[in-house]
């Protein structure tokens, strides 16, 4: 395999802009009824708005392959090398996460805003599970407190399963070349059909509460708990997950002197028009599909082409001030739902107005990109290096940072994880 070290920028600043997708959908009353354009315009716009959802399979897809391609999957399933790759994880996603948690807790206990506000549902036991990272495991609590970490509890059982699942994948991409792309190929395909399965099982037998984006308030147990557990299982997620494995092993094999380098946009603009014009007709297609990796294929396209490098695109999300916020968006995708709750006490007690139409998503989006870099700068990435060498310590030298096997692509992208 080419281990040949690059230097992927542009995987980094495009997680600004599905972070900030993520943040438009989840205020995108705000922005559609103001719109004002076209009828054919604004249903297209609508229709892109309100999938921010999908980014969800944008990130884990992402989040697999940053993984892949920064370790050694062959290594990692040792002790020690495990050790090093779990404390890693747990020190960058940790403390940015943890703080998302802890800031809802006034809310919470003075009612500042309802428990229920946004899929908030507080209370003791579903605040443990949350801090535990094991709400997406339990129907009906995925969403509760700060709604939007559902994904890392995905991500910490991915973390855990890539040691195991890393290894057999490594092993189908060894041997020639063009067998070892083509059983590639055919796994990366297997993942999105094993992917889509469930989905397509719950449009046939008409799951109760999963046909609509907007039902999050669902029961614990019975029909409807089905609905949730499809949703955010790290379990049926998984898929999405490991082709981002099989993108990153396929893209790591791609020969040094290959005519591939430096024509990415041959994969990233065909990507991108896919996407746009799935979601622009997403009211057409079934919700659970959409929602569960139906776009995992053409995301892996995107972030193929930009890690291939060429084209406008590639500059510009590659220029610093855009990787400065792609390395923040984290903390934008973590914290952006307890900024809404905390911004929108402001608005209707200091303002005397409702947190909604153009000047309050101004004035929320403007929040959440400042508040979450000056938070990424001061907070996250210092407690993150601090944890990182505490645990190290308290590991006696066995935990230290694996070494990756190429060069930096920022891992903090694998751990920003967005969308509802």
């Amino acid at each position: 395999m080419n281990t040949s070290r690059r230097q992927l920028p542009a995987l980094t600043g495009i997680r600004f802009f599905l972070a900030m997708w993520v943040v438009v959908y989840h205020q995108s009353d705000s922005l559609l009824g103001p719109l004002g354009a076209a009828p054919w315009l604004h249903r297209a716009i609508e229709g892109i708005v309100q999938t921010g959802y999908t980014a969800v399979s944008a990130f884990f897809v992402l989040s697999g392959f940053v993984l892949a391609y920064n370790y050694d999957l062959r290594t990692l399933g040792s002790g020690r090398n495990g050790v090093r790759f779990g404390i890693a994880r747990f020190s960058r996603i940790y403390p940015a996460y943890v703080t998302g948690l802890l800031i809802l807790i006034p809310l919470a206990i003075y009612r500042l805003v309802a428990v229920v506000e946004g899929g908030m549902h507080a209370g003791a036991g579903n605040f443990i599970l949350s801090l535990c990272l094991l709400q997406a495991w339990v129907p009906g609590s995925a969403l509760s407190w700060n709604y939007p970490g559902w994904s890392l509890s995905d991500e910490a059982f991915f973390y855990a399963m890539l040691p195991f699942a890393g290894v057999l994948m490594a092993r189908i991409a060894e041997g020639s070349s063009g067998r070892r792309t083509f059983r590639l190929l055919g796994l990366a395909a297997a993942l999105w059909l094993l992917g889509l399965a469930v989905p397509v099982w719950a449009v046939l037998h008409q799951v109760p509460h999963f046909g609509d984006a907007q039902a999050t308030d669902i029961e614990l147990v019975g029909e409807g708990a089905w609905a949730n557990a499809i949703r955010y299982s790290p379990v049926f997620r998984l898929p999405e997950f490991c082709m981002g494995v099989v993108l990153a092993l396929l893209y790591r094999s791609i020969p040094a002197k290959s005519r591939l380098w430096n024509s990415g946009a041959r994969f990233y603009v065909p990507g991108a028009a896919i996407v746009l014009l799935v979601l622009a007709n997403g009211d057409r297609i079934p919700y659970p599909v959409v929602h569960n990796g139906l776009l995992a294929p053409a995301y892996a396209m995107i972030f193929f082409g930009l890690a291939l490098e060429g084209g406008i695109l590639v500059r510009f999300l590659s220029l610093p001030a855009v990787v400065f916020l792609g390395n923040a968006s984290y903390s934008m995708y973590i914290l952006h739902a307890p900024i809404a709750a905390w911004m929108g006490i402001g608005f209707r007690r200091v303002l005397n107005a409702d947190p909604d139409g153009p000047v309050w998503l101004i004035c929320y989006v403007t929040g959440v990109i400042g508040l979450a870099a000056v938070f990424f700068r001061k907070a996250e990435e210092p407690s993150h290096r601090w944890l990182r060498k505490r645990l190290s310590d308290w590991a006696a030298g066995t935990a230290a940072v694996a070494v990756p096997i190429t060069s930096d692509v920022s891992t903090n992208a694998a751990s920003n994880v967005t969308g509802n």
